[in-house]
């Protein structure tokens, strides 16, 4: 992702990004021939249709983000602009951890990644100024945004560091107990816990299913029968050929992650225990004041 940084118009609060595609990352996704990448990252989208919308977090911070990926990958942006297509601002009106600023830092960086929806089986590497009181921030953030997409890629980024204990179980159990039903990380997180508390049986290990399975009637109902189970190896033979992989060959991680950023569709607002559907606020949305 690149992004550019601008003093504040007199409407806008003083910090303002504007975020952009990374030529460095669309080099060399064209240079390793990855079509698939550029096509649903919806690159082209962003040339053919360039209009924008700025996103106000709070009084401080604000981001310049194509109207076309909102659409995209955020159900209640989607909502917002068939309401107004001439929308130019929206502004968060909300609590944290919708309002976390390192949490919209990962969704608007996710944004412009060409690689948002990894091939199955592939486990995408967090970046390295990520933390994981924030990769759990923005998990909150996409049940919110109606940002499913986003919540998968997150939730194969933990699906891998809890099994290598990288990512605290104290998070996880924030999020089996606070992510709305909907959505595939409680249902994983809860299917987790339970392997856990039972000893650790076979039939139930959460690592034996795609995570495809969580967002899937089998994951809900607990169906272990489904076409989502992965071959005997489960996950842990993947995650071994991956690293293989990135031994062997100058990896498209390395190539895309020399660079440190800067620090579903189900739509639902999200309920923090039981406050409502505005527990976490809602969207504002205002006209940019052009004069």
């Amino acid at each position: 992702m690149a992004s550019t940084e601008y003093e504040s118009l007199p409407c806008l609060p003083p910090k303002l990004k504007v975020l952009d595609w990374d030529e460095k990352e669309l080099k060399a996704v064209r240079a390793a021939n990855l079509p698939y990448a550029i096509r649903s990252a919806k690159y082209p989208r962003t040339k053919k249709n360039p209009s924008r919308c700025w996103v106000i977090i709070n009084d401080t911070h604000s981001y310049s983000i194509h109207k076309v990926l909102l659409k995209s990958f955020s159900t209640k942006c989607a909502a917002l602009f068939k309401e107004n297509q001439n929308l130019h601002n929206i502004r968060i009106n909300g609590i944290e951890p919708v309002t976390s600023i390192p949490a919209w830092e990962i969704f608007t960086e996710w944004l412009y990644m060409l690689d948002k929806v990894p091939l199955p089986d592939y486990t995408p590497l967090r970046r390295a100024a990520w933390r994981s009181r924030h990769i759990k921030d923005a998990c909150f953030l996409a049940s919110f945004l109606g940002a499913t997409k986003f919540e998968k890629y997150l939730l194969r980024i933990i699906f891998k560091e809890v099994h290598e204990g990288r990512f605290s179980e104290k998070h996880l159990r924030h999020l089996s107990h606070c992510m709305p039903e909907k959505t595939g990380m409680h249902y994983f997180s809860r299917a987790y816990f339970r392997w856990k508390e039972e000893g650790k049986p076979g039939e139930l290990d959460p690592y034996r299913w795609r995570v495809e399975h969580w967002y899937s009637i089998c994951g809900v109902i607990s169906n272990w029968g489904c076409f989502h189970a992965m071959n005997t190896s489960g996950w842990g033979g993947v995650w071994e050929r991956q690293e293989m992989m990135r031994e062997q060959v100058e990896w498209m991680d390395e190539v895309l992650y020399d660079d440190p950023p800067m620090v579903d569709d189900f739509g639902d607002p999200f309920d923090f225990g039981g406050g409502g559907d505005d527990a976490f606020g809602g969207f504002g949305v205002e006209e940019v004041d052009d004069d």
